[in-house]
């Protein structure tokens, strides 16, 4: 039985998880798992090489039986950091002959550090200094602090109980932290409630609320 599985089925092995899309990944443990074929008893030898962006092929890592088929591999905060990757897959049964691997690469996102957002000015329960007192009312800047959201869109919003357009400004890329600011605009009077929101690559949003009058 082992002789014909060998030399007359061919061996497949199609990887499960992580799953095409989405790509971006956010837990604590990343787990390839894939499931094959004419594997078991046939001296299977399956592998994953990984590429960071930007970087090396490293060493093959190979993937580990867990039964019925299916073999995988589990990665830590320390042995796979968040960064973009290319894992590509191979491997053969009795040494010789190839398995029929799908896909044969998988490209993925690993980004487990959430955006921070912090307004620091105004400050919540304070009021809007004024940044141009040669202008009638109240003309005044907002400053934001974002960290961990390089190349992404911080959204300002204000809430005066009137519509008011959002102001959208692009966060840099390099650094982990930076400081926004606003153009000067005018506060309308009363309480204004201002929201800084930031949603990173994986679609997760972070926000700070404050309020502060004029």
């Amino acid at each position: 039985l082992t002789v014909w599985k060998t030399f007359f089925a061919n061996p497949t092995f199609t990887l499960l998880q992580p799953a095409a899309a989405p790509r971006c990944l956010s837990s604590d443990d990343i787990e390839l798992i894939g499931v094959g074929s004419n594997l078991d008893d046939n001296d299977a030898s399956l592998t994953v090489q990984i590429t960071p962006e930007g970087g090396m092929a490293q060493d093959p890592l190979p993937l580990q039986l867990l039964d019925n088929e299916r073999y995988g591999y589990t990665f830590d905060e320390a042995s796979l950091p968040d960064g973009r990757y290319s894992f590509r897959f191979s491997g053969t049964v009795r040494g010789q002959i190839p398995v029929m691997v799908s896909p044969e690469q998988r490209d993925i996102l690993v980004a487990r550090t959430l955006p921070t957002v912090e307004v620091l000015a105004p400050l919540d329960g304070g009021t809007f200094s004024d940044a141009q007192l040669d202008v009638a009312g109240t003309q005044s800047e907002i400053q934001v602090q974002v960290c961990n959201a390089a190349g992404r869109q911080l959204t300002i919003s204000l809430d005066a109980g009137i519509a008011i357009d959002p102001t959208v400004l692009e966060i840099p890329e390099g650094d982990d932290c930076t400081v926004l600011t606003t153009p000067a605009f005018s506060v309308p009077l009363g309480p204004v409630n201002v929201t800084a929101s930031v949603t990173d690559i994986c679609g997760r949003e972070t926000q700070d609320v404050v309020q502060a009058s004029t």
